[in-house]
Formats: C-alpha cells, structure tokens, sequence
C-alpha cells in the first residue's frame, strides 16, 4: 500500500494589508475538503475552516477555486492574500506566511486481496507490467 502523509496549512501572503476591506484566498477543487458547486464560493471541509477563521477575526473574506498552478502563481506574484491547502516547503517560505498546519491527512493505493499487485515504492508499477513504462506521480494538490 502507498501511503502519503500531508499537512494542509493556510498561507498569507507575506504583503497581506492589515487594514483590506476584503482578503481574496485562493484554491482549488479538492473534494471533499474543497468542493466547487453552484453556490457563488466553493464549499467543503476547509473553506468552513477559514471562513470560521475570518468570522472570528472580523475579517471579510472571498474564496476562489481555480487551478493550483495559477493559484500558486497569484500568490507568489502577491496578488491574492493567501491561498490553501499548501504543504510546507523552503520555495514557499520565500513568498509565503505559512500557518501552523490545520489538518494532517494520508492517502493510500489499494489493491484487492486477490491481486498480485504490490506496491513498494514508483519503481514498483513501472515493473509490474513489462510493456509499461508509466510511473506514478506522487505529486498531490499541494505539491503540483
């Protein structure tokens, strides 16, 4: 079984004004944390979490799903004020305030009992079928 660990934090951006009248944050559909539906902000686990957030600290804030690559780049480029979930890394910190995580998660890759599939590490599915030279991403949506 492939097991991913992740901790999902909140990042400011690093020139977030302390006086905006209303804070954009960006992010993506990630069901069932972060879901885009019909309803004007997307909706889920984590969007909850940060509105509370907002609420509590009488701030007025707007949510936007889009996709990561373009929501990293507004928030490296400062022109959002914060995007989530992000996983801690030293590219992040140059242009990113990162919480305190706010929810740790693992993944795993499943197989049935049946199967003579075993997973070990990305070299393993490259090997299991000779005529395929596919690996695995193990990229998540916070890594992308």
């Amino acid at each position: 079984m492939l097991k991913l660990s992740s901790s999902a934090a909140l990042v400011l951006s690093l020139s977030l004004p302390v006086n905006a009248a209303t804070l954009h944050f960006v992010t993506q559909d990630f069901p069932p944390f972060i879901e885009v539906t019909d309803k004007p902000q997307p909706q889920g686990l984590m969007v909850d979490t940060l509105v509370a957030v907002c609420q509590r600290l009488n701030w007025n804030c707007e949510i936007q799903a889009m996709v990561w690559r373009r929501a990293l780049l507004l928030a490296d480029e400062g022109k959002v004020d914060g995007i989530f979930p992000v996983q801690d890394t030293p590219e992040r910190r140059m242009s990113l305030a990162l919480s305190a995580p706010v929810y740790n998660s693992s993944y795993g890759l499943f197989a049935t009992a049946s199967s003579t599939f075993r997973y070990q590490r990305p070299r393993t599915c490259s090997t299991t079928a000779s005529r395929s030279t596919a690996r695995p991403s193990l990229k998540t949506p916070w890594t992308s």
